[in-house]
């Protein structure tokens, strides 16, 4: 039955715009993230391609991809001709027609990162043949619904390797990501904790002192000190406050 359907039907139905392989490499740089994106597009036709329905109620849009959202300071794109990009919070645009044949584009941009758990959602608006996401391993726990690949290096980093195959359009994949403890952060908690307790003692010794002594005077000694004698003490002790603060 499938023979018999005509070939101008079958050529309407299959998507003149397909991503071939979409890369994404995830690097987190202490205050924030950096992504780069990688996409290969194809145009199967033989003409410019146009998006007829259009993207929203936006026209003349030949191509969008979407951004992970609060996305920020996004780079020249790199494949197509920057008079004719739009960026918006919703995603990338290309507001000319696709010339047929392969298109590689590529850019890169910020997330905010707070460390603790981030989710970035991956949507698509077109089929794509391979999705690979790289997370950096170092700094970055990474989950997935994608098939985790393994880890691979590429110098001097070292990354979590996600891989989606023949992935439809209009659907999306999620990453989550949370902070890497290393031992050289507690390290760091170590060393805080120690530095603070030498300063707890600097200030408990010579307050104990005080309290001591103090303790040692009977009330009947205080009171036959001369005035002139009892404002120096009093002096020496505000100056001690003082020094302690």
């Amino acid at each position: 039955s499938e023979q018999s359907v005509p070939e101008a039907a079958v050529s309407d139905a299959l998507p003149q715009l397909r991503i071939i392989n979409h890369l994404m490499v995830i690097v987190g740089r202490g205050t924030h993230l950096e992504v780069r994106e990688v996409v290969r597009i194809v145009n199967t036709g033989t003409t410019p391609y146009v998006d007829k329905a259009g993207h929203g109620s936006a026209t003349g849009i030949s191509l969008h991809l979407p951004l992970p959202q609060g996305h920020y300071n996004i780079s020249q794109v790199q494949g197509l001709k920057t008079e004719h990009v739009h960026i918006d919070p919703l995603g990338l645009s290309y507001l000319a027609p696709l010339p047929p044949g392969e298109h590689q584009i590529v850019y890169t941009y910020n997330l905010p990162w707070h460390d603790s758990l981030t989710t970035i959602l991956v949507d698509r608006m077109l089929g794509t043949s391979i999705l690979d996401v790289l997370v950096e391993d170092e700094h970055l726990n990474a989950t997935s619904d994608l098939p985790f690949g393994g880890r691979v290096s590429i110098e001097p980093h070292v990354f979590a390797h996600f891989r989606g195959t023949n992935l439809v359009a209009n659907s999306r994949s999620w990453l989550q990501l949370t902070p890497r403890q290393t031992s050289a952060s507690l390290l760091h908690i170590g060393a805080y904790g120690l530095i603070m307790g030498i300063v707890l003692l600097g200030v408990l010794i010579p307050l104990r002192d005080v309290w001591h002594g103090q303790a040692q005077l009977d009330p009947r000694e205080i009171d036959i000190l001369p005035h002139a004698q009892r404002s120096d003490v009093k002096g020496v002790g505000r100056y001690l406050l003082q020094s302690i603060a």
